[in-house]
């Protein structure tokens, strides 16, 4: 069986900004800003500060098998193609400052099979398949700092669908609420 150090499964916790995204220029769709994970930004900008692996005491754990990770997955806790413009880019998940939501490509998120199955990929190789140098823990216990894992792993997943920061952007699912409803204590009933 493959087996993994469990200090690759401890994380830090993640420093959001009041409304808990911060934008990141890419060029997409008409270059619209998205918030992306740091290990998907090109060297030189800067991104909101996100859960990254810290080293700790511990034995080891077996990779989760697929159907785990099926399981086990976050939700993304929205669907694509909401309320297009005629440009490529629909609401997102979450709204920005203008209260309004943050446009997204109409393509995000992925359908969920299309999510599942790339993330599954991820897990097995342990590291993003598009962006290699991007390291992926996927714990299966039920700890918060385990579902904190899941969900930056889902992240990372749905940001390098397509290649490095190629794919979809944090704010075209709910992911980063559920991230900041666990660091609050509270379980987030999508996950």
């Amino acid at each position: 069986m493959v087996q993994m150090k469990l200090s690759t499964l401890i994380f830090s916790s993640i420093a959001l900004c009041v409304t808990g995204v911060v934008g990141v220029p890419a060029k997409r769709d008409g270059d619209i800003s998205f918030p992306i994970l740091p290990e998907a930004v090109p060297t030189g900008t800067t991104s909101v500060p996100v859960p990254t692996p810290t080293p700790s005491q511990g034995g080891t754990i077996e990779k989760p098998s697929d159907a785990e990770v099926a399981v086990l997955a976050p939700s993304l806790g929205f669907q694509s193609g909401l309320n297009p413009t005629g440009t490529g880019d629909c609401d997102g998940a979450v709204n920005g400052t203008d209260g309004k939501p943050i446009k997204i490509p109409c393509a995000c998120p992925p359908a969920q099979d299309v999510y599942i199955t790339q993330l599954q990929r991820n897990v097995a190789a342990g590291f993003a398949i598009n962006n290699p140098t991007v390291q992926i823990a996927f714990p299966i216990d039920n700890s918060t700092q385990s579902q904190s894992a899941r969900i930056t792993s889902a992240l990372i997943t749905l940001q390098n669908l397509n290649g490095p920061g190629k794919g979809c952007p944090a704010v075209s699912t709910t992911l980063l609420a559920q991230q900041k409803a666990l660091q609050a204590g509270i379980n987030p009933p999508t996950l």
